[in-house]
């Protein structure tokens, strides 16, 4: 139906296009083509009505669902990521929920007590493109000790009652994280822990790894030589600066900055002035140091299964990826 204002669908119309839309996007867009349907900005416009408040949301995992059956067996294997951020205390009143959105709302209490941190959960493919939040705390205080442990559990039991296959579950280095994985048992030597009979392998997010190395990395002092001498005209390695060599608080949180301080690129050119007599013979171990650092993350964040690099696909196992480690 045309109006003055433009085509007003009916319900129905509007579910279909949403199930259409929501199982196959490119399909979508071909069949609109051809037929008189609703633009995507008006199908997400119904999906934004939704309500999806702080904890675990059966009508996020009901859609997930109808998602999930259509994915292939190896599509379902997936990592859950967990993250904890600070955020700015604010407290909102949803007119329509008759709901106050900002006080302490963790997985086993409420409280009246403002918010202060986040805690997000997300699931991310393992061998595919795609990710999922499932869901999210506000927290007065930063999650810790049981209470961490029962929200990580409860939202693992909640994605296993899925056909998704949790197959690891990656942190930052907080504190908090720390000890959860101490309380777990889990170290280089057992890797994991498990939830309800299920093997979870465990490991601190690369990223955060990297940016932990180089900040520990800051003061050797062959780096810092050189980097004096590299400044003049014809550099060894243009994207130094002084933001990588003297971060401050905002840079060191800056994953680029870090990769670019351990990259192939420095190695090479430090040992190029090892030869040359500009840094001493002792600078070697430094630039092994940073071509090893540069090549593990290479391999750590490979996107393809088959490369014709050994450092730039996934762990094979390969003589030339085990030496990194030997």
């Amino acid at each position: 139906m045309r109006k003055s204002q433009g085509i007003r669908y009916s319900n129905t119309i509007k579910q279909l296009a949403l199930t259409i839309y929501f199982y196959v996007p490119r399909a979508y867009t071909f069949l609109k083509t051809i037929l008189q349907l609703p633009s995507p900005r008006t199908i997400r416009g119904i999906t934004e009505q939704i309500q999806v408040v702080p904890g675990l949301n059966d009508i996020l995992f009901e859609a997930m669902d109808y998602k999930i059956n259509n994915l292939k067996n190896d599509a379902k294997e997936c990592i859950l990521c967990i993250d904890e951020m600070s955020i700015k205390t604010h407290l909102f009143y949803n007119l329509l929920q008759d709901y106050i959105i900002g006080f302490n709302n963790s997985y086993d209490k409420k409280t009246y007590e403002p918010a202060k941190h986040v805690l997000c959960f997300m699931l991310r493919s393992l061998n595919y493109n795609w990710k999922q939040p499932v869901a999210y705390f506000f927290i007065n205080n930063s999650c810790t000790g049981i209470t961490l442990q029962n929200t990580i559990f409860a939202v693992i039991s909640r994605v296993q009652s899925t056909s998704l296959k949790i197959k690891a579950v990656t942190t930052d280095q907080g504190s908090n994280f720390v000890n959860f994985a101490s309380k777990m048992h889990v170290s280089k030597e057992r890797p994991y822990f498990y939830v309800n009979g299920q093997k979870l392998f465990y490991f601190f997010d690369a990223l955060h790894l990297l940016k932990s190395t180089r900040n520990n990395f800051l003061n050797k002092i062959y780096l810092e030589q050189f980097y004096k001498f590299d400044k003049g005209l014809n550099r060894l390695a243009p994207k130094l600066t002084d933001s990588h060599i003297y971060p401050g608080p905002f840079q060191k949180m800056k994953v680029s900055y870090a990769s670019q301080v351990l990259s192939g690129t420095v190695a090479a050119a430090m040992k190029t002035c090892i030869h040359g007599g500009t840094l001493p013979p002792t600078a070697e171990t430094t630039s092994i140091f940073i071509d090893y650092m540069d090549k593990l993350f290479d391999i750590l964040n490979s996107k393809k299964k088959f490369d014709g690099k050994d450092f730039t696909r996934s762990f094979k196992n390969t003589a030339q990826q085990r030496g990194l480690y030997y």
